[in-house]
């Protein structure tokens, strides 16, 4: 008898343990799965490169590279001989930038904030070398559109230059 009950025991001892109630774990939270960002800016003919690195969430740091004549509205100041020109010039035949950029993995709008010294050219003055901070904002995730503006100063001369106007096509290889 004794022998009956340890094999009873043993055997509803897997449905009683079925019974018990289930402990309920918490969701694990979603990370994102890169850390880094290639970005390709087509700019009217121009082309750049860039490449960002995660910081923070949502925020990037990286150097741009870009080749090109970029068509922008550019207002350059006076000096105490010249007249202000204003008018559409080539700004950025080619640039070298450092970029920080926002970007919500939620949302399609990224921000960024540039510092570019970039070579230029506008109709009535020699070509310059500036050294402007910009600000750009884009639409859309892998395909972005987007705009920039930026202000600075001619490089070696006491000239502040303003540009306006540059439309951006980004792709996003790694998104």
């Amino acid at each position: 008898m004794k022998i009956l009950l340890y094999i009873l025991t043993l055997l509803l001892l897997p449905i009683f343990g079925l019974a018990q109630e289930n402990i309920k774990e918490k969701p694990v939270k979603k990370e994102t799965s890169f850390k880094n960002q290639i970005d390709m800016d087509i700019e009217v003919l121009a082309f750049s490169f860039g490449y960002k690195r995660r910081l923070y969430k949502n925020w990037f740091l990286g150097p741009s590279f870009g080749v090109g004549p970029q068509a922008s509205f550019i207002y350059v100041g006076s000096v105490s001989d010249r007249e202000p020109s204003f008018g559409i010039g080539l700004t950025g035949v080619m640039h070298v930038s450092l970029v920080a950029k926002m970007q919500n993995i939620k949302s399609k709008w990224s921000y960024e904030i540039e510092l570019r010294y970039s070579a230029a050219y506008i109709s009535g003055e020699n070509g310059f070398y500036a050294l402007s901070t910009g600000i750009g904002v884009c639409y859309g995730r892998k395909v972005q559109l987007g705009v920039r503006a930026s202000g600075g100063r001619m490089y070696g001369q006491r000239k502040p230059i303003y540009m306006a106007g540059n439309i951006i096509l980004r792709i996003n290889p790694k998104w």
